[in-house]
């Protein structure tokens, strides 16, 4: 009755049918609706609600969008995480799958579209454990996919990209249905709808198009091979390659088996010429040159972020409770920045700019924003934590140090822009996902060295947390996990450099704190009529850079094989002590520079370092000989070290390397048997010794 009292409707609408009034009543709240049955199915909040009443909440959801219909659809993408996660549980996994195909036949077409793929995913990998009940529910959605019209339509256009349900003998029928509307693809085809497939934002369909791309792989391998040795390589080589490594990077950490289907994959492919083949990729970034003193910079700001990191990641959870953060984090962000005025409003008055930047966002982005321009989310206050600096300490993990150092530069805003933005942001940084963090963590590093002009409390924190980081290096005996921990933190500190095609395992952290202050410090010394304030913080930044030891930063990025980064840091290094420093401190670091341009193949460079070098030891000329080709000059070094220490694996490789590239092939076998006998001869003393034998030689060969 309360329904039908506030939407008495218009005859001529169809939407405002009796069956509809509710629907419409209850559109203003599926927000909310949904958010409370979510903390109850997937216990948000660790209060182990019984599995009745998470049941009973999933059919409440069910009941919402069979009455709703199309009037829950702002509410899809919550729905959707909500049941991803719940479909997890053995208990709730029926009930889940009930509401799932009630969305689906309920929704409009847009959201057909949207839950396609994940849809036969989900019938895919959950089949074998799905009960009598809901594998009936599974085909008879199937069929009606097939046989209506507007489904059909939908199934037709993304035929190629939804995921195989072939490894189901149930659904054998189905699955040919499914290869008619197919037809067949070339290789060619084939790889660039793969490449397409391992975009999706939906973890366990990307995972389900590697185990298809594998196969594919061990049987069509050739084509790519063929064509990446070609003299005009195909592009889709190049687009593959781009979605592996991005996909690697985007799970790397939380889902291994999709890490190691992409090595996998990568491995399937083969090496291929960097030299020919380019996989860098554009990648945007945002530089604020007024520090959030500008309220167009700063709503231009979180424009950015929204389109390129809060949605993603609302798209991608399937975290119910991160993705309610994200939602109060975007409400009040469009909120703060005047889009939900200019909205609302159409851009009357000073909001018209404000407008024509919600209309530059994609069409999905303002689909995903929409719903939260009159949601009313509202969270509890956060506990104020003292933070004591150094915040980085040997054996504290890499989250739990930048979720704690984002976290108290957001807390410390340094004036009334940057504190409205910060505070909802301040929601993001406790959840698991770290992507939101590592996006913000450059940017609040530079807010508060040039915001805090009173005193350098902050520029001296950051500074020696930095250093600290720097200098600490993993002992000899660490683990290989440990290692891998320890260079995350190095590679927050070390800027990427994407012209030179290197890339590291976090590319979401890719705004480097010191590659956002040097992008920075060049913008803004670019700009026109620069005031003293302007100079000052200019002044603030390069202080800033210039307190970290570049040696120790190329040190640390040839620790993380970045050798084009090292020599970024350590050439100019070079040049500015050359004359301070003594002969011994200069062949140190020449030493090292040498052992940088012998990683990136570069002879030129190491005759140069060579020049310069007081001494120069048998190894470092071999090399030099080495990298230059001259293969003989090489052989004859090698031959002096081998005579001087003959049971040095390194210099026997060495020395077969340098007779293979000069064509003297007849050496081989004298050398190889010479060093196979001495191998067998030390490996059998050993084993005498161990064994306390007292064979002759000739009977020792028994014991082995």
């Amino acid at each position: 009755m309360m329904a039908t009292l506030l939407y008495p409707g218009d005859q001529k609408d169809k939407r405002t049918k009796k069956s509809h009034i509710v629907g419409r009543y209850l559109q203003q709240h599926a927000l909310g609706l949904t958010a409370r049955l979510s903390e109850v199915i997937n216990d948000a909040w660790l209060s182990h609600p019984p599995v009745s009443e998470q049941r009973r909440c999933l059919g409440a959801m069910e009941e919402m969008i069979r009455v709703c219909q199309s009037f829950v659809c702002i509410a899809r993408p919550q729905i959707s995480a909500c049941l991803i996660s719940a479909l997890a549980s053995d208990e709730l996994r029926p009930a889940a799958f009930s509401c799932w195909e009630v969305m689906l036949t309920h929704m409009e077409e847009a959201d057909v579209e949207a839950l396609i793929e994940t849809t036969f995913f989900i019938i895919s990998s959950y089949w074998k454990s799905f009960d009598g009940a809901t594998k009936k529910k599974a085909k008879n959605l199937l069929s009606t996919l097939m046989d209506q019209k507007d489904y059909r339509d939908i199934l037709v256009k993304h035929a190629h990209t939804l995921p195989s349900l072939n490894q189901v003998d149930e659904l054998g029928e189905f699955c040919q249905a499914l290869d008619t509307l197919r037809g067949t693809l070339k290789d060619r085809e084939a790889f660039v709808v793969f490449s397409q497939r391992l975009k999706h934002e939906n973890p366990g369909v990307v995972e389900q198009a590697l185990v298809e791309l594998v196969s594919f792989l061990g049987k069509h391998q050739d084509y790519l091979q063929t064509s990446a040795i070609s003299e005009q390589p195909d592009s889709v080589v190049t687009a593959l390659s781009r979605s592996l490594l991005d996909c690697s990077a985007k799970y790397n950490g939380w889902h291994p088996d999709i890490t190691r289907l992409c090595v996998q994959a990568v491995g399937l492919i083969g090496c291929l010429d960097s030299n020919r083949l380019e996989t860098t990729r554009e990648q945007e970034q945002f530089v604020i040159i007024q520090n959030f003193e500008d309220a167009r910079e700063t709503t231009d700001f979180v424009a950015f972020m929204l389109e390129n990191v809060l949605v993603k990641a609302f798209m991608s959870t399937t975290d119910t409770k991160f993705q309610g953060f994200l939602s109060y984090a975007i409400q009040e962000l469009l909120e703060r920045t005047d889009f939900k005025f200019a909205c609302t409003n159409q851009g009357e008055g000073h909001s018209e700019a404000i407008l024509r930047k919600w209309l530059a966002f994609s069409e999905s982005t303002r689909e995903v924003l929409t719903p939260f321009l009159s949601s009313k989310f509202l969270v509890a206050p956060m506990p104020q934590q003292t933070t004591e600096y150094p915040i980085f300490r040997v054996g504290r993990p890499y989250a739990v140090w930048l979720r704690a150092f984002v976290l108290d530069l957001l807390r410390n805003a340094q004036n009334p822009f940057s504190q409205a933005v910060f505070e909802p942001l301040c929601r993001l940084i406790k959840v698991k996902d770290l992507a939101v963090t590592e996006f913000l963590l450059p940017y609040v590093v530079l807010h508060v060295i040039v915001g805090q002009e009173e005193k350098d409390e902050f520029r001296n924190k950051v500074s020696a947390e930095l250093a600290a980081i720097l200098k600490h290096q993993p002992l000899e005996t660490a683990s290989y996990v440990e290692r891998e921990e320890m260079k995350l933190f190095y590679q927050v500190i070390i800027p990427s450099f994407p012209s030179l095609g290197c890339y590291t395992d976090h590319i979401q952290a890719a705004f480097r704190i010191l590659d956002y202050c040097m992008r920075w410090n060049q913008v803004k010394k670019s700009q026109n009529g620069l005031t003293a304030r302007d100079h000052t913080w200019i002044k603030w930044v390069q202080g800033f850079i210039g307190s970290l030891d570049p040696e120790l930063i190329s040190q640390r990025a040839v620790d993380c094989n970045e050798y084009a980064r090292a020599l970024f840091f350590l050439e100019p290094h070079i040049e500015s002590r050359e004359k301070k420093a003594g002969k011994e401190e200069n062949d140190r670091i020449l030493q090292t520079l040498q052992n940088i341009y012998t990683q990136i193949d570069d002879p030129d460079g190491l005759e140069g370092v060579s020049a310069h070098l007081q001494h120069v030891t048998l190894d470092q000329q071999a090399l030099n000989h080495r990298k230059a080709g001259r293969w003989t000059a090489a052989q004859t070094w090698y031959e002096i070290r081998l005579a001087e220490s003959p049971e040095d694996a390194d210099i026997q490789s060495n020395l077969l390397t340098c007779l293979k590239e000069s064509g003297q092939h007849g050496m081989f076998a004298p050398l190889f048997e010479t060093t196979i006998t001495d191998m067998y001869r030390r490996c059998l003393a050993q084993l005498c010794r161990g064994h306390d034998c007292q064979h002759s030689q000739q009977d020792c060969a028994l014991c082995c």
